[in-house]
């Protein structure tokens, strides 16, 4: 089973790659192209170059949770990258969040904003700890059957 790691993590890095192409275009990949977030007023611009690690991460998270989820054995790399990409989601959107709170400008856009990346934190919080909880269970049942 743990050779087949590598060619998740492949095929997930394909994933991220083709949303990133998909969204973005050719030019997905170059520093100097920018996006605009609008929500409300304000107009976020960010490079869409940063956006391909957490689209990235993202993948890692769900994939790496739905495989342990649904597998009968438990390979210690793919809980490492649960663990890695749960752990990376959560410091980006506590960064984010820190990042937010220090704007100046404290207007209704930038409310929802952290409203909206506070629910993500919470969302990989809660499915990073039921996953977890599972995954100690079946460890569990593994170590007293032995």
């Amino acid at each position: 089973m743990l050779k087949r790691e590598p060619f998740f993590l492949i095929l997930l890095l394909v994933i991220a790659a083709a949303l990133q192409l998909l969204f973005f275009g050719a030019s997905g990949f170059s520093v100097e192209k920018t996006t605009d977030i609008n929500i409300g007023d304000t107009y976020y611009v960010v490079s869409v170059l940063y956006i391909f690690p957490g689209i990235l991460c993202l993948l890692l998270f769900l994939g790496n949770g739905l495989k342990l989820l649904i597998q009968k054995k438990i390979e210690i790399a793919t809980v490492l990258f649960f663990i890695i990409a749960s752990g990376v989601l959560l410091v980006f959107c506590t960064q984010f969040l820190s990042a937010l709170h220090e704007m100046q400008s404290a207007d209704e856009a930038t409310t929802v904003l952290i409203k909206i990346v506070n629910s993500i934190r919470l969302f990989v919080a809660l499915v990073a700890g039921i996953t977890l909880v599972f995954i100690g269970k079946k460890i569990y049942k593994r170590l007293s059957n032995s």
